[in-house]
């Protein structure tokens, strides 16, 4: 059986019920980043998904199948376009769904008249880094300082200029 194209659109409310999925597998992976091990959490899902809906965030879905299988949220401030999440099923990536998603947002930075789209990205994100490389992105002035969290296991250190952090 072929494989079927995948549709880039906006958010539907069609989309709901997996795109919380995908928001649930996206927290997941952010929190194995920091060690910390937890279930998917659909419930946190729905919740960052209504945040996204209330604050008019646009919110674009990779559809497959009628199911949504990727997705980007952007986030506007003062004409500034933020990339706030990207994420794709680890089962669809490498299919250019991340690049196809990653377009659209930059298509709405476009449309503030901004070339680049502002991005936040945790350090030990290595397939977001070097995502990011590929589209010529790189690290220009950012570090978050802040205290552990109380389930957060603390296993390595980041040289940042000459400062050592534990990490």
């Amino acid at each position: 059986m072929k494989e079927q194209e995948f549709e880039i659109r906006e958010f539907k409310l069609q989309d709901e019920k997996s795109l919380i999925v995908q928001i649930a597998k996206f927290r997941q992976y952010l929190r194995s980043l920091k060690k910390i091990e937890k279930q998917l959490d659909f419930i946190e899902g729905k919740e960052e998904l209504s945040f996204y809906i209330t604050k008019k965030y646009p919110i674009f879905v990779a559809i497959q199948d009628n199911v949504c299988v990727g997705f980007a949220v952007c986030r506007i401030e003062d004409d500034i376009v933020w990339l706030e999440s990207l994420f794709v099923d680890p089962d669809k990536r490498c299919k250019y769904v991340g690049s196809m998603l990653f377009h659209r947002a930059q298509q709405q930075a476009e449309c503030f008249h901004q070339d680049s789209l502002y991005i936040y990205v945790h350090p030990n994100n290595e397939l977001m880094i070097k995502f990011l490389a590929t589209k010529s992105y790189d690290v220009l002035n950012l570090i978050e300082v802040r205290r552990k969290h109380q389930d957060e296991n603390i296993s390595t250190t980041l040289r940042v200029g000459e400062h050592t952090f534990k990490y």
